[in-house]
Order: C-alpha cells, then structure tokens, then sequence
C-alpha cells in the first residue's frame, strides 16, 4: 500500500521530467550550445524579452515598454508583435539570476511547459477529482504533446497556463459550495487569467475568449446549467461587474496600442493569414 502511494505522488515528476527532457534533449544534450528555434520568431522573442528586462531595470535606451530602440523613428513599435508581458517575469527571473540573454532565453521556453504542466495537472485533480496517474498523464499531454512540441519555435503559442487555470477557475464555480470569499476569488482568477493569457499570447488568449464565450452560450441552452449561470450571475453580480471593470483596465494599454499600430500599419486581410 505504501509503495502505491510513494508511486502515485512520484508520477507527477517523472511525466513532468521526463516530458521536459524528451522536448529538449538537443539543449540539455549540447550542454546549452543548441536552442530550440525559428528563423525568425526565436531572434524577435528574444529581442522582446530582452527589451522588457532593461526596461524594467530602467535601461535608458529602453525607457518605455511600447517604444524598444528598432525601427527609428517610429514609435509604439512594441505593439507590432507578441509583447510577451504575460511571461516575460519568467524570462526576468532567470535574468535576474544573472543568466546571459541567450541562456535565459533557453530556460524560458524550457519553464514555460513546466507551468503549462503544473496548472494542467492541478486544474484535472482540483476541478474534475482526477486521481494523480490520470491527472499526470493529462497534464503530459496538455504541455508536452506534439502538438506543442511542433510549435517549439514559435514560443509565443506554448504558454498556455492561464487558460488551464480559467477553466479551473470556471469548474469551482460551477460548484456552488464554494462559499462567497471563495467565489469570488475564483472570479477574480477567472478574468485575470483571461487578461495574463492576452498579454502573453494574443492567440492563445482569443481563443480562450471565444471558448469561455462558446461555453456560456451552450450552458443557456440547457435547463440545468442554465439555472446554475443565472444563480451565479444573481448571487455574484457584483463581484462580476468588477472584475469586468479590472480586467477592461488591465487590459487597455495592450488595446489602446494595438489599435494605434493597426492605424499605422493597417489591418491584415484574412487571405495573409490563411494557412493553405
């Protein structure tokens, strides 16, 4: 019986591990000398993470967050791409662990599964009571299937976290037991997430928008889920309106540049970014 047990809490760490190991075998294997890339992709989230690191340690070429020295003259050029706010404090940590640029950039990538991993993991076993074997082998496929792996040089569609913890967020409160300092902690959870995913992928981050909005309307159309939303909605209006309020606030300074980059550049027509 004990040894089960000393398994079941072991198998967090060897899916955990050994996903992180069989992804980036050809870094770990070189000793650091490879790194997973893109052409292109790699070099301009590096820069973007980068850039966000001497901002933050007030780098006077790098004074503000929206405007990184490339492109002179032209401003707001931060909003043209990724602007990584979501994740960059991992990228951060590492650099304030005095890493080179090029190293931390490696771990970066490298922590993002791992988180990917842990709020998979905890989102099975919290929300739908998942034993720890399933939970893990769960986990294992939200942060380490080919589906993510594939998409190694496009770091900015792998941290995925904040979508894993919204729907945990979404299940607790679909309980009804949680009681209201409870509830409305989840709330507030709930559309953080929604914000932090924004912010660290514009994609990802629609995407789970468009989800939890697909979700609300099919849950209106059933009787028995369509009582427990308009019980939620009766009982947390409040708490609701404000955390729509904060996540509107929240998430301003990435609209407002957008859309100011939009007007300068011009919106993408469908066709440019119709996969054949």
């Amino acid at each position: 019986m004990k040894l089960s047990l000393w398994r079941a809490s072991l198998a967090p760490w060897a899916f955990a591990v050994g996903g992180l190991v069989l992804t980036f075998y050809p870094s770990l294997g070189s000793g650091f000398r490879l790194t997973e890339h893109d052409a292109i992709d790699s070099r301009m989230n590096n820069y973007v993470l980068e850039h966000g690191w001497r901002w933050l340690t007030n780098d006077s070429a790098h004074a503000s967050y929206w405007d990184p020295p490339i492109f002179h003259p032209v401003t707001n050029v931060g909003a043209y791409t990724d602007v990584l706010l979501g994740t960059g404090p991992v990228y951060w940590a590492w650099r304030a662990l005095r890493l080179a640029p090029d190293l931390a950039f490696q771990a970066w990538p490298m922590t993002l599964p791992m988180l990917n991993f842990v709020a998979a993991y905890l989102m099975l076993r919290t929300a739908f009571g998942a034993p720890k074997l399933a939970a893990s082998s769960g986990g294992f496929l939200f942060a380490f299937s080919s589906a993510r792996t594939a998409r190694l040089g496009h770091v900015q569609l792998y941290q995925h976290f904040f979508a894993a913890l919204a729907v945990l967020a979404v299940a607790r409160l679909f309980r009804g037991t949680e009681g209201a300092p409870r509830e409305r902690a989840w709330i507030a959870l709930l559309f953080a997430c929604v914000a932090a995913q924004l912010y660290a992928s514009y994609y990802l981050g629609w995407f789970l928008g468009l989800a939890l909005a697909l979700a609300m309307v099919w849950g209106f159309a059933f009787g028995d889920t369509r009582a427990q939303l308009l019980d939620l909605l009766r009982r947390r209006w409040a708490a609701l309106v404000i955390a729509v309020g904060f996540t509107g606030i929240a998430l301003w300074p990435l609209a407002s540049h957008s859309l100011a980059a939009a007007r300068t550049v011009g919106l993408r027509p469908y066709e440019s970014v119709d996969l054949p």
